[in-house]
């Protein structure tokens, strides 16, 4: 994970106002343990796509699963 997270902070600098990436790295956050650093970039992708059901979903669903693993 370590690994795509340095992946994707690259893909990031050059498609920084693409929702996915922005979502596809909160994922692997989330996945590290990072959780605070996965809402950032849930609450960017969210904004670069407004009313997406997906990022609405990640906005809610991950922190409260990070809650339960902390």
């Amino acid at each position: 994970p370590e690994a795509a997270a340095t992946a994707l902070a690259r893909i990031e600098a050059a498609a920084a106002n693409d929702w996915r990436i922005q979502s596809l790295i909160g994922v692997v956050f989330d996945q590290l343990g990072r959780h605070g650093d996965a809402r950032a970039y849930y609450a960017r992708a969210l904004e670069l796509s407004p009313g997406n059901r997906k990022e609405l979903a990640n906005n809610r669903l991950f922190p409260a699963l990070a809650n339960r693993r902390e």
